[in-house]
């Protein structure tokens, strides 16, 4: 699963050696997005690969939220990975960071700015502080944002909009915007190559 706007962005060599390239038989891109916008809502695909991924110490499975679990997630803490720039701009890294951040309510992001009551839906979320230390940033699209829930991983979102402060830095004194991948589980389970009987 990806956040659409990564179909475009620029592949970089990898430069450690237990990186593993799959290539995509298929990229299934949510009817509903907005590509003209690239609005955060419905910004969510499914890329299916060529190959099995095989897990290794490095790549591991993650669980899918389960539809019926209505958890609320205020305030939780999930973690977010990811290659992109850091609060500075400075260039994308070879090895990922990663990023712990709480759950906002909707509508204290809406009311974060006006950027924010344009792009939230109930089918996004947001988490981070504003407080200008961790987040997210250019390169981080479609980076998961996991909970860790009775000792198991569990995709919630992925990356959709981490606002700028000027061009080319992040702005760390707003929250990121997520797509809610629960409202999407039946459309992701649909392009499956191997559903669970």
């Amino acid at each position: 699963m990806n956040a659409l706007k990564c179909s475009n962005f620029p592949y970089q060599q990898a430069y450690d050696s237990r990186t593993k390239i799959i290539y995509p038989s298929s990229l299934n891109i949510h009817p509903q997005y907005n590509k003209t916008f690239h609005a955060p809502d419905a910004d969510i695909a499914v890329l299916v690969t060529q190959e099995s991924v095989k897990f290794t110490e490095f790549i591991r499975p993650i669980c899918l939220w389960n539809a019926s679990d209505t958890t609320d997630i205020i305030k939780s803490w999930g973690l977010t990975a990811g290659w992109g720039m850091d609060e500075l701009g400075n260039r994308f890294t070879d090895l990922p960071r990663t990023v712990r951040m709480p759950v906002v309510d909707n509508s204290e992001c809406r009311s974060s700015s006006q950027l924010h009551t344009l792009l939230i839906t109930d089918r996004t979320f947001c988490a981070g502080w504003k407080n200008g230390t961790d987040g997210v940033c250019q390169g981080d699209s479609g980076g998961g944002y996991a909970l860790e829930i009775d000792g198991r991983w569990t995709l919630r979102g992925l990356v959709s909009t981490s606002p700028y402060a000027t061009p080319g830095r992040c702005d760390l004194n707003n929250y990121i915007i997520f797509v809610d991948i629960i409202k999407f589980i039946d459309w992701i389970k649909s392009h499956d190559p191997e559903p669970e009987d």
